[in-house]
């Protein structure tokens, strides 16, 4: 019965002991966007929508709605 409890006892260490060393390891890329990531791929393109929105005004709702669209990814980078 002893050896049986010992036995019981030293596999689940075992496995315990292979979920602990693998559940560390990083499953896939966690890289960030770097700045010119991120610059080229939303910062400009969105801003130049709002630079042309103020050179001269959006002329229907369906224009307004996507201004608005662009200056909220604007600001989301900004908040995070």
């Amino acid at each position: 019965m002893l050896k049986k409890t010992t036995l019981v006892l030293a596999v689940a260490g075992a496995l315990i002991a292979a979920g602990v060393a693998t559940a560390q390891v990083k499953q896939g890329k966690t890289r960030p966007a770097s700045t010119s990531h991120l610059m080229k791929g939303a910062i400009k393109p969105n801003s130049d929508a709002l630079k042309k929105a103020v050179e001269s005004a959006p002329a229907d709702e369906k224009a307004w709605k996507a201004l608005a669209v662009n200056a909220a990814l604007l600001n989301e980078p900004a908040t995070r």
